[in-house]
């Protein structure tokens, strides 16, 4: 489509590579969109919208969260059936 970046020969972002170039290898993370770590994220991770929390200690159901609204810690979900 015209107007949109060409995946396999251009870096869409810094430390991201495409997948002829071993992103799998080279990739890291350049935002704060993850995060980990032991305990519910509400009220103890603060984080922008869209963030994902990868929960060390979760059981069924509570190991993977979103952050789906509002600011500061509040408005994480667990991503139940993940």
């Amino acid at each position: 489509m015209p107007g949109l970046p060409d995946p396999i020969n251009k870096q869409t972002e810094p430390g991201f590579r495409s997948a002829h170039e071993g992103w799998h290898e080279d990739m890291h993370i350049t935002s704060n969109l993850v995060y980990s770590g032991t305990d519910t994220p509400e009220g103890n991770v603060a984080a922008p919208v869209g963030a994902i929390f990868l929960r060390t200690d979760g059981g069924a159901d509570t190991v993977l969260y979103s952050k789906e609204s509002g600011s500061g810690t509040a408005g994480w979900s667990a991503m139940a059936g993940v």
